[in-house]
C-alpha cells in the first residue's frame, strides 16, 4: 500500500469512528511486507507519551515496519509568530492554553515523509460534535509521531 493510500484508509476509518462514538484513541496502524498491525495506544502525560514513542521506534525496527498510520485526538494552537508558547516551552500542556483549539489528526509516515490530514472538532453544548477539515501543508509536517521510522 502507498503511504497515501494509507493515510486515506486510516482517515476513513478515523472519521467513521469518531461518528460513531464522538471520539477517537489514539493508535497505530503498522505496515510491514505481509501485514498491518493495529497498536492501541493509551497515555497519562506528555512524559509517558514520549517513553511509548521510544518503545514505537524499537518495536517498529524489530518489525521492520515499512511505513504506518497514526490517529487521535490532540490540543493545538496556532502560533502566528511561528513561535512555541512559552508556557508549553516551561512544560505546561497546550490542553490549558487560552487560545487552543481541539482537533482530530491523522499521520501516515514512512522513513522519507509524512503525511497529515486535520479536522477540526466541534464539540456545541447539545448534540453530537463534529468535524471540519483543515488544510493542512503536508510538505512541512515533523514532529514525534511524523518521524517515528527515521531513527531505525
Amino acid at each position: 500500500m502507498t503511504l497515501e493510500k494509507l493515510l486515506e484508509h486510516a482517515a476513513d476509518f478515523a472519521v467513521a469512528q469518531f461518528n460513531r462514538a464522538g471520539e477517537v484513541s489514539p493508535m497505530f496502524i503498522a505496515e510491514t511486507a505481509d501485514a498491518h498491525i493495529v497498536i492501541p495506544c493509551l497515555w497519562a502525560d506528555r512524559q509517558e507519551k514520549h517513553r511509548t514513542f521510544d518503545a514505537l521506534r524499537l518495536a517498529f525496527r524489530a518489525m521492520d515496519v515499512e511505513r504506518y498510520a497514526t490517529m487521535g485526538e490532540a490540543w493545538t494552537v496556532i502560533c502566528h509568530d511561528g513561535k512555541l508558547p512559552a508556557s508549553y516551552l516551561a512544560g505546561a500542556g497546550l490542553d490549558t492554553h487560552p487560545d487552543r483549539r481541539e482537533i482530530m489528526h491523522v499521520i501516515a509516515a514512512d522513513k522519507e515523509r509524512a503525511l497529515c490530514r486535520e479536522w477540526s472538532i466541534l464539540r456545541p453544548e447539545t448534540g453530537k460534535p463534529t468535524l471540519r477539515p483543515i488544510a493542512v501543508k503536508a510538505d512541512s509536517f515533523g514532529g514525534d509521531l511524523a518521524s517515528l521510522l527515521r531513527d531505525a
